[in-house]
């Protein structure tokens, strides 16, 4: 019984420190619950933190616009161009 409220404890734990990653806490918990909450926890830190995976988000959008204006060779006028540009940047 006390093992079994030790692994829940640090299972939550674990879920507390995937919350702020990408994995989050709901995967992390259920990892930990499944497999081990040392297992979890790895998870947790290997996963990348939100705020990081959010920019590299970013960085995908804007070279996949980039790409399309190189695919478009005019099509997209300068204003619109700038536009794209502007909204990725207020993300």
């Amino acid at each position: 019984m006390i093992l079994f409220l030790f692994w829940i404890v640090l299972s939550l734990m674990a879920a507390f420190i995937g919350q702020e990653r990408k994995i989050g806490f709901s995967k992390t918990l259920l990892l930990s619950i499944i497999l081990s909450p040392l297992i979890g926890i790895i998870m947790a830190l290997a996963s990348q933190r939100k705020s990081e995976a959010e920019v590299n988000e970013l960085i995908k959008e804007k070279i996949e616009l980039e790409k399309l204006k190189n695919k478009s060779h005019g099509s997209l006028t300068t204003e619109e161009k700038a536009k794209l540009f502007d909204n990725l940047n207020k993300k």
